[in-house]
Order: structure tokens, then sequence, then C-alpha cells
């Protein structure tokens, strides 16, 4: 781990983290993991922001990610306001795989650059993961 903070005040908690050697998924399964150990349910998140969401064209290509059928194995997308292009991602119960080596289940990646990478790969839009501390972060 590279920050872990917790402002208890809001509800929340930042975790920084080496993304290449563990999933967002894995530390969001051990986040869920030490609240029922705790006897608490614990919800993780990532708060998502895709500004160009609602110019014209965009909202479909954007949904037809968020209704990948291996994505909707790992997480729930959840729209806030789609205005904005705001999105809340939840995690589903992690499958997590012994035999597997490096990260497992999903990771940033998995929305960032089909989103985010320029044409023929992604659809070159704009797209961070927002942080409470500064609004927005850095999309990995």
């Amino acid at each position: 781990m590279r920050k872990v903070s917790v402002d208890t005040a809001h509800g929340f908690a930042e975790v920084r983290f080496d993304s290449h050697v563990v999933s967002y998924h894995q530390v969001a399964q051990a986040i869920a993991d030490a609240g029922s150990a705790v006897g608490k349910q614990f919800d993780p998140r990532l708060k998502i922001q895709v500004p160009a969401y609602a110019q014209t064209g965009n909202a479909a290509k954007v949904d037809a990610i968020f209704a990948g059928k291996r994505l909707n194995q790992r997480v729930r997308v959840e729209p806030l306001d789609k205005s904005k292009g705001e999105f809340l991602v939840h995690f589903l119960p992690l499958q997590f795989d012994p035999a597997g080596s490096g990260p497992q289940g999903f990771n940033g990646g998995h929305l960032h650059h089909p989103i985010n990478d320029p044409p023929p790969r992604g659809l070159g839009l704009e797209m961070s993961y927002e942080t409470p501390e500064d609004g927005v972060s850095n999309p990995r």
C-alpha cells in the first residue's frame, strides 16, 4: 500500500496502491472482508467521471462498455448524474483463482482503456477516477 487515510466523519477511506501488483478488486474485497470480520458491512466503490458522456453519440458507446459481460461479472456500474457523466462502480464478490498470479478481478484499466484510449482501441473520451481530497485523480 502506498497510502491509507480514513475520514470517519464522512464515512470513507482512501487507499492508494500499485494496481500492477494488486487489483482494485482485491483491495475492495479486503476492505469488505475486514468489515465482515468486525460485524460491519463496508461498500467499497469508485466514483468515475466521463465528462463528455452526455454529448451526442457518446452515451450509447460508453453504456455498451458498461454492459460488457466480462465487466458485469466483476462490477456493477450505477449512474449518479448522467448529465455530468458521473457513475459509481460497485464491486461484486471477487472470484479469486488460487492458481492465478498477479492482480485478479477488476482493475482500473478495464474501464479506463476502452473509454480513454484513442480510436480504434478506445473511444478517445476523457475519463477519471475521483478522489475526495482533490476531486479527480489520475486514471490509474
